[in-house]
């Protein structure tokens, strides 16, 4: 967020932007990060507490079963699973049919030698040391840093690569966190207020950029 500030200030005055344009959006991008920094962590961590809590998994003859609150079960069979990570002294990612269907296992839970010990005869246990969740943030930091090159550009050449690349982002965002079972509804629909007002920004800078100049 602040690299995205950054060259947002930069072209705005490589531009000659108005000062009120560049500190309104220095404005909206310190809000964010007050929330991002501050609230969205205490939230989290209320509603994660609850959550590991109420977690409870089920080994049975031939199949794993997930129980969490705000979640619906989710039962992944031995045979349906595709792939299982292991992340060294965080946790087990057993992956099923299809691969969004993820059960997240501790290695603080109790019986894990012998979780890992069943989905281990199924297939070979990979070792992940970048976690899923750094793909991610790796992912939306380049988001975030193209978001603001993509505002201030006046070339197609630019602006059309660049908003599809946008779009297409947070398209794949947005289809990952419908698929996946181990988001609650609410914060599915909270992805989509945040998020498509960015993809549509980002169509409309694409006709801007295909109006021909008069």
């Amino acid at each position: 967020m602040a690299a995205s500030v950054v060259v947002f200030i930069f072209l705005g005055l490589s531009h000659r932007a108005t000062t009120k344009s560049i500190v309104e959006y220095g404005v909206i991008m310190a809000a964010y990060a007050s929330v991002v920094a501050f609230w969205l962590p205490a939230r989290m961590g209320r509603k994660l507490a609850r959550s590991w809590e109420t977690y409870v998994l089920e080994i049975g003859p031939d199949y794993l079963l997930r129980r969490q609150c705000d979640l619906p079960d989710l039962r992944i069979d031995f045979s349906e699973v595709q792939t299982v990570q292991s992340v060294p002294g965080r946790y087990l990612r057993i992956s099923g049919t299809p691969r969004s269907q993820i059960i997240t296992v501790p290695e603080a839970i109790e019986g894990y030698e012998e979780i890992l010990q069943a989905v281990g005869g199924l297939c070979a246990v990979e070792v992940q040391r970048l976690e899923f969740w750094q793909k991610n943030r790796l992912l939306m930091g380049i988001g975030l840093v193209g978001f603001p090159v993509m505002l201030w550009a006046e070339s197609a050449r630019i602006v059309i690569p660049l908003s599809l690349f946008l779009i297409a982002l947070i398209a794949w965002m947005l289809i990952w966190a419908k698929r996946s079972p181990n988001l609650r509804t609410r914060t599915k629909w909270l992805m989509l207020v945040i998020y498509v007002p960015i993809m549509i920004a980002c169509a409309l800078k694409i006709l801007v950029a295909l109006v021909p100049p008069r």
